[in-house]
């Protein structure tokens, strides 16, 4: 038996035009950087978060472990599209031993889809009163079985282990911290395709969300130097539509009886470095906004690596610490 024996996992980001790697050493209870990369896909390969090129994609993954000279060949996989479902939903309060059989029986109720079509998982986040018992609150999560089926192939395609496959909204969880256990915090990942979005209260998830990003893809947004970059323009109508976007969610949210306002928003990936975006939200928005340091927040250590560029790899980094909860 080997006592705090090093543990490697690689979270990896599948975007439009871009696979994302971080490899994570864990011993002893910390946490380090060990790699990153990044190889370029076809535009047609990776669209809307699912996989149309498989045998593209798996090329592109042997490169990847190529150039990042990763040394393990486990992985945490994220998924982001129209076949993942997220819905919150309240049930009875139950026995422990009785809440699986009965968030299975009564889930279909709460998806539009067969349940026979797709993989569930679910957790508690809460329990409250209807005034006449006592409710479990429960975050339900599906995702088609054909569309994850995809990723496997292509996981399995390029001789790697998968360890799980998570819903990237709730990724983004991972970059909340201690301070903000009392608050409402929106996080925002903008990467080159879809931009996830949740809104959690007291680091609980209460509303998750997948959106077109309204912006054009982050390589043309942000030039080589961040001197030359073409910077965040709030009178755009890419600009104008992706900050309606986080409007309208912020409202939807902010519309049920119960909801706490937003009081800050939080962003990563790659379309967080757009020169004045987060200070243009934040004049909008009217809410405190800063950008995500991937480092401090998921507590890692980085081995001789410039940290700043790292921030790109925000959802890639959350996903490899998704292994050691």
């Amino acid at each position: 038996m080997k006592l705090f024996a090093k543990q490697r996992t690689v979270g990896l980001e599948f975007d439009e035009g871009t696979i994302r790697g971080v490899e994570i050493i864990t011993k002893g209870g910390h946490s380090t950087v060990s790699s990153f990369a990044q190889v370029p896909l076809p535009e047609t390969a990776v669209r809307d978060g699912l996989i149309f090129d498989q045998k593209e994609v798996i090329t592109a993954l042997e490169q990847l472990w190529l150039k990042g000279k990763f040394r393990t060949r486990e992985v945490v996989t994220g998924v982001s599209n129209q076949g993942v479902i997220i819905r919150f939903a309240q049930f009875p309060k139950v026995t422990p031993n009785r809440l699986d059989s009965m968030v299975r029986f009564q889930a279909q109720e709460h998806l539009p889809v067969p349940l026979d079509s797709i993989v569930l998982d679910y957790d508690v986040i809460g329990t409250k009163s209807d005034g006449e018992r006592e409710m479990l609150e429960i975050l339900l999560v599906a995702g088609q079985r054909a569309m994850l089926d995809g990723f496997l192939q292509v996981l399995n395609g390029a001789r790697l282990r998968p360890k799980e496959i998570e819903v990237i909204p709730l990724t983004l969880l991972r970059f909340l911290k201690k301070e903000q256990t009392h608050q409402v915090v929106a996080i925002i990942d903008i990467a080159n395709g879809l931009s996830n979005m949740v809104i959690a209260d007291a680091l609980k998830p209460r509303l998750a969300r997948m959106m077109p990003s309204g912006l054009r893809p982050a390589e043309k947004l942000v030039a080589a130097t961040r001197e030359e970059a073409s910077g965040f323009d709030a009178d755009s109508d890419e600009h104008r539509q992706f900050v309606s976007s986080i409007q309208a969610t912020i409202g939807f949210y902010q519309s049920h009886k119960e909801a706490r306002p937003v009081e800050k928003i939080l962003l990563s990936g790659k379309g967080s470095q757009v020169k004045g975006l987060a200070a243009g939200l934040e004049h909008i928005l009217r809410l405190p906004c800063s950008v995500v340091k991937p480092l401090e927040c998921l507590k890692l250590r980085i081995n001789g690596i410039q940290a700043a560029d790292l921030t790109e790899y925000s959802v890639a980094a959350g996903l490899a610490c998704r292994s050691w909860e």
